[in-house]
């Protein structure tokens, strides 16, 4: 026998009307769950190894991207568009700590001299020299 389900559409708009009026539910919900979250990702080292090792060697990273183009364009003009600019406002912050960081260590490199043109490629190994260290510190 087989098994009846509800049209497409009627679980559509369930699923669009119920989630719309779960905004604040998500809200309370998901900001107190940040130390959950972390005691998870602290502990979660070996499977997510093991799951990586397994998509590599199923080849899944492929197979579940193929063909995704129109997608994936679909969704970053028509969502990602939409929540740029409020994205842009919300990290605001986030980014001016994170940039000082990198400015800060920009700041102290001290570069050798200028050479002739097209022989100035140490100067730029300084500062990726620099922030790279600064990175493996826990600086930047």
């Amino acid at each position: 026998m087989a098994i009846k389900v509800p049209p497409i559409g009627t679980v559509t708009t369930l699923w669009q009307t119920r989630a719309v009026a779960a905004v604040n539910e998500y809200k309370v919900n998901v900001g107190t769950a940040g130390q959950t979250w972390q005691t998870a990702v602290d502990n979660a080292e070996d499977e997510w190894s093991m799951g990586v090792n397994q998509a590599v060697s199923t080849h899944a990273y492929p197979r579940g991207t193929q063909g995704k183009a129109a997608l994936y364009t679909d969704k970053a003009v028509n969502i990602g568009g939409v929540r740029y600019g409020p994205g842009i406002q919300a990290a605001t912050n986030a980014y001016s700590t994170g940039m000082g960081k990198v400015l800060n260590v920009i700041a102290n490199v001290t570069l050798p001299p200028r050479m002739a043109a097209g022989s100035n490629m140490a100067r730029s190994a300084a500062v990726a020299d620099a922030l790279h260290q600064a990175k493996l510190a826990g600086q930047v």
